[in-house]
């Protein structure tokens, strides 16, 4: 101790400099962390928020919201704000119900709310006046046009997925092909490199490519470096303009595959 406080000579100062850059060291390791997991998240997974409005349409707070994955069935619950609103900031993508139980008013339940990947979903709900033994019940029908972002993105499901010809040659059944049915898009002439087409015109050579948040891009051919089925992809979005500044690697269309996860039933498929 009286050796820092005078002169910190010889080996104390030695072991006070390497203690000092062993602490900032673990915060550098601490930081990069954090936000390589937070990078990864946003591309796997969606963001599920609304409000709760009573019949006057005032805000209704400390309601329990309650969400619910259709095919895996797990659940996760929140609490609405004082204006009402709840959010869910990471749910996996895929079909959820919603429900809505507060004190003095019906159990409300929307069914059938999708959850995009990399998307701000939003599912509002109307409560009615009544006892919690009665149920409202709506569906949730189409998904709703994006207001909370500028980006110019377009959403394949599944079902598109499993519908795209397995043909030979240039297309050879890859999810990625379906990037020539989104506008905004062209596909590329003969001799020039890169893959997807020329998004928002520009080159090819300058699309972005993501599967599960990680990046896949392959500098040798300008294009993805994984070879993804069909029957493997949950969801394809391909974002076309004006996104976000976490995109910034490359100025072209942004790839993202997000692939299946597993449910409580057996399942699967199978072509020759």
């Amino acid at each position: 101790m009286s050796c820092e406080r005078r002169k910190e000579t010889g080996p104390c100062r030695y072991s006070v400099h390497c203690l000092r850059g062993a602490i900032f060291a673990l915060l550098a390791s601490a930081i990069a962390l954090f936000f390589s997991v937070t990078a990864f998240g946003q591309g796997t997974t969606g963001t599920l928020r609304g409000q709760v409005l009573d019949p006057a349409g005032a805000a209704v707070a400390n309601a329990q919201v309650t969400a619910a994955n259709k095919e895996t069935g797990v659940s996760t619950k929140t609490v609405t704000t004082s204006a009402g609103t709840y959010s869910f900031p990471s749910l996996l993508p895929g079909k959820y119900s919603v429900t809505v139980e507060v004190t003095g008013f019906k159990k409300y339940v929307k069914n059938e709310v999708t959850v995009l990947a990399d998307r701000d979903n939003v599912a509002d709900a109307q409560v009615e006046l009544g006892v919690a033994t009665e149920t409202i019940e709506v569906s949730a029908g189409a998904v709703q046009v994006q207001t909370a972002s500028s980006s110019l993105a377009d959403e394949f499901n599944s079902d598109d997925l499993s519908n795209l010809p397995q043909a030979a040659g240039t297309l050879n059944g890859s999810p990625l092909n379906l990037a020539v049915l989104a506008p905004n898009v062209v596909a590329q002439p003969g001799g020039v490199t890169g893959v997807g087409g020329s998004v928002g015109g520009t080159r090819p050579r300058e699309n972005n490519f993501v599967i599960d948040g990680v990046d896949d891009n392959n500098l040798g051919v300008t294009g993805p470096n994984s070879t993804v089925i069909p029957d493997a992809v949950a969801e394809f979005n391909l974002q076309t303009n004006q996104f976000s500044a976490e995109y910034g690697h490359s100025s072209g269309g942004q790839f993202t595959l997000v692939t299946k996860t597993g449910t409580n039933n057996w399942h699967g498929s199978g072509e020759w």
